[in-house]
């Protein structure tokens, strides 16, 4: 996986000051420019519970102050502060091993075995490697490197199967 910036290191560092005393944990931090505007996205987590509105509201103030007071982030930028979603963002080897078991989309560096996007089910996590069993391909597994991934995130099923209608 790509490594932050000094700028996101730095920033990471203010986000776990805001978090300290708490039970949440910063799960990503991201810095992107999108139609001429900056944007500090963070993004927290919670093991074992849910990350609500108030949390987000609280951490934004906090960070807010930290970020004035340190001057980190030359010029305008929005903070965004929130919860990862059900598309969460895996982003360190630990992410993979927490879910064991559930669907991944994985986008590699590079091509492996001639392609560079995989989605499946994460197998394992060993030696600096993710082994995924793809979805596509019923038995495949295919072995990832943490340094070849450009992206990954959680790929909820979000399959809706229609109600049983009830006879009249």
């Amino acid at each position: 996986m790509p490594g932050p910036t000094d700028v996101e290191n730095k920033v990471t560092e203010l986000v776990e000051q805001a978090l300290a005393g708490t039970d949440m944990q910063a799960l990503d931090v991201k810095i992107r420019v999108e139609s001429g505007r900056r944007f500090l996205t963070v993004y927290l987590d919670r093991v074992g519970g849910r990350i609500g509105l108030d949390d987000c509201e609280r951490v934004s103030e906090e960070l807010s102050l930290l970020l004035d007071a340190a001057d980190v982030i030359a010029g305008r930028y929005y903070l965004e502060v929130s919860s990862p979603g059900v598309a969460r963002p895996l982003t360190k080897p630990e992410h993979f091993q927490r879910f064991l078991g559930e669907r991944a989309k994985i986008k590699a560096h590079t091509p492996i075995n001639g392609a560079r996007s995989f989605t499946g089910t994460i197998a394992a996590v060993h030696e600096g490697r993710v082994l995924l069993t793809l979805a596509d391909r019923e038995g495949v597994q295919v072995e990832i490197p943490f340094d070849d991934i450009a992206r990954a995130n959680l790929e909820p099923d979000l399959m809706f199967r229609p109600k049983k209608r009830q006879s009249t």
